[in-house]
């Protein structure tokens, strides 16, 4: 199952709108341009913006003996990669602005090399908000953002079930109200990662309390207080967890043997049709 925009973002970039994703941590930006990218048959390259970025991140440079150095940037733009920026707005914005010459569908390289893109080249942009939670991003400047269309990326709530299960779901439901009511959810975010950490911490059984792990960075005050208020609803839930872990595994177990038998040949196909059309005629 993939996120409930993907196929709206996959249009978008095949029609080659420059397309920027913003979405709170743990939404799924990232994870839908690699599968654009994979359905399409196209390589997937990135950079990963921040306030260490340069110019020679993007355009490559030149080594102090003359020889030209690439960058992936460069490559995908030859080669035709979807190449996504991420965390754009972590980088400094006058840096940014190197990406709008790509509006006459040119680029210049310290090489020389001045050729339009190649026709697969796509860019596009995935970003956290500019917000408390995010500290070091900056606002872009508009010349840079007008070339982008801004699509908002929400969690998908049956991909989350989808990828859990919904006592995982309940679990981290209810540490994200307890740390609203404390007044601290802006300092402990809450997503969707954090529901698929909890599983895996679940099915490694290392922790009594895995849920509360999920919180390890809090003050040791606010651990304890959520752990003696919600001590009998996590106790509850075990029950139920390890009722969906068995039949995740069994589901698993149910598609691995379809998967071998999509694997077998069309004769052996025929043949297993062929014997047991054999049985039902003597059945007959």
């Amino acid at each position: 199952m993939t996120h409930k925009q993907q196929s709206y973002i996959e249009q978008l970039i095949s029609a080659n709108v420059t397309v920027k994703l913003i979405g709170e941590a743990g939404t799924g930006k990232s994870t839908i341009v690699i599968n654009a990218a994979e359905n399409a048959g196209i390589p997937y390259s990135f950079m990963t913006g921040s306030r260490q970025s340069s110019k020679g991140d993007i355009v490559g440079f030149m080594s102090v003996n003359g020889t030209y150095v690439p960058s992936p940037f460069r490559v995908a733009y030859e080669q035709g990669h979807y190449f996504n920026i991420e965390e754009m707005n972590a980088m400094d914005p006058n840096l940014a602005i190197l990406f709008n010459s790509l509006d006459n569908n040119k680029m210049a390289f310290p090489d020389g090399y001045f050729e339009p893109p190649h026709p697969n080249f796509r860019l596009i942009a995935t970003e956290n908000p500019v917000s408390k939670q995010f500290g070091a991003r900056t606002q872009a400047d508009f010349s840079t953002s007008n070339r982008f269309y801004t699509v908002r990326i929400d969690k998908d709530e049956d991909l989350a079930l989808t990828l859990t299960s919904q006592p995982i779901i309940d679990q981290v439901n209810v540490l994200r109200n307890f740390l609203e009511e404390e007044g601290a959810s802006q300092s402990y975010p809450l997503t969707m990662r954090d529901e698929l950490l909890l599983k895996q911490l679940i099915n490694l059984g290392l922790d009594e309390y895995p849920l509360l792990r999920l919180i390890d960075e809090a003050p040791k005050e606010l651990r304890t207080k959520f752990a003696s208020k919600q001590e009998e609803f996590i106790k509850s839930q075990k029950a139920l967890i390890d009722e969906a872990l068995v039949q995740e595994k069994r589901l698993a177990e149910e598609k691995a043997k379809k998967e071998n038998y999509d694997k077998l040949t069309q004769h052996e196909v025929n043949t297993l049709e062929q014997i047991i059309d054999k049985i039902i005629s003597k059945v007959g």
